[in-house]
């Protein structure tokens, strides 16, 4: 995993902070380009910035057909899970139950 640096982005951070920009508008002009959506999934993971994957999964549940939804909702629940172990690691027990609680509800 690939993770933001508190002293700065590496070239590797830097260029996948630009791509999650352009897949960002790209997924905005066109909500259903799941390969944007897939691709920008996985630069969000790589990155670790949780939050916005989450809020992406979660929106992208919302409207998924039928057919797409058990692997958004594996996906989902592995980013929860991930939330969760951060959070426990960091001391935010607080969080990391509201993280446990939204994974309960999946």
């Amino acid at each position: 995993m690939f993770a933001e640096t508190d002293d700065g982005d590496s070239p590797d951070a830097a260029a996948l902070e630009e791509r999650v920009e352009l897949l960002t508008a790209k997924v905005r002009a066109d909500p259903n380009d799941t390969a944007a959506v897939d691709e920008l999934a996985t630069v969000l993971e790589q990155l670790e910035r949780f939050h916005e994957l989450l809020a992406l999964l979660s929106a992208r549940l919302d409207e998924a057909a039928d057919e797409q939804r058990p692997g958004l909702l594996a996906r989902r629940r592995t980013v929860l899970e991930k939330m969760i172990e951060r959070a426990e690691r960091e001391g935010r027990s607080d969080e990391a139950q509201l993280y446990a609680l939204m994974l309960d509800q999946d």
